[in-house]
């Protein structure tokens, strides 16, 4: 799930981590989704607040809402994400990029 940060924050994105709990979902329609955290951190490893983060996924039948604004004063922004159903065209794993 590619990182993206705005308004030249500094944001380093191998820095900065994607994480999701629960790792592993189900697929379903939302009845089994997980909470994509990220936060944000500058080259040095300091936490980067007020950076835009715009989340993304690869591959058919995944679902991702955009966090509700820019990361909070721990530099940290929460999203939800879950895979559909698959389908026989869609079957197969899904992961989390950075």
């Amino acid at each position: 799930m590619p990182l993206a940060a705005g308004g030249g924050s500094g944001v380093s994105s191998s820095r900065s981590a994607v994480t999701a709990a629960p790792g592993r979902i189900a697929a379903s329609t939302g009845a089994s989704a997980s909470t994509i955290t990220v936060t944000a951190k500058d080259a040095n490893g300091n936490p980067v607040s007020g950076a835009t983060v715009v989340l993304a996924a690869s591959g058919a039948g995944n679902s991702l809402t955009q966090p509700g604004g820019p990361t909070n004063q721990s530099a940290v922004a929460t999203s939800v994400g879950y895979v559909q159903q698959p389908t026989n065209s869609q079957a197969g794993a899904k992961s989390l990029q950075r």
